[in-house]
């Protein structure tokens, strides 16, 4: 008797292929540029598909992004990123639509 698994492997990509999966902490007071300038260092453009959850602590509001929160980022060419937002104290208040359009995806995904 052959068996098949219900959900698709954990790292693989819409056609199959392993994910090439990397993890970043966004530590810094400024946390919106730090992922904008983690993407643009490693390469990282054109976004496919975004999972983002705030910390479970947090009461949703429409306007106010969480200070802290989790996302799941595929982007072309089979990478991936996991940024997990986690920073200090004194955070600097940022727009995140400032810093391009993964920051915008994430940003919007929150307010969702």
């Amino acid at each position: 008797m052959t068996s098949l698994p219900l959900m698709p492997a954990a790292g693989r990509g819409e056609h199959g292929p392993a994910l090439r999966i990397e993890r970043i902490q966004l530590t810094s007071a400024t946390p919106w540029a730090e992922l904008a300038r983690a993407c643009r260092e490693r390469g990282l453009r054109d976004l496919r598909r975004i999972v983002a959850r705030p910390e479970p602590a947090w009461w949703p509001h429409t306007r106010e992004l969480p200070p802290r929160w989790q996302a799941w980022l595929e982007f072309s060419g089979g990478r991936a990123l996991v940024a997990e937002c986690r920073p200090g104290r004194g955070i600097v208040h940022e727009r995140p639509e400032r810093f391009g359009a993964v920051t915008r995806a994430v940003a919007a995904a929150l307010l969702a």
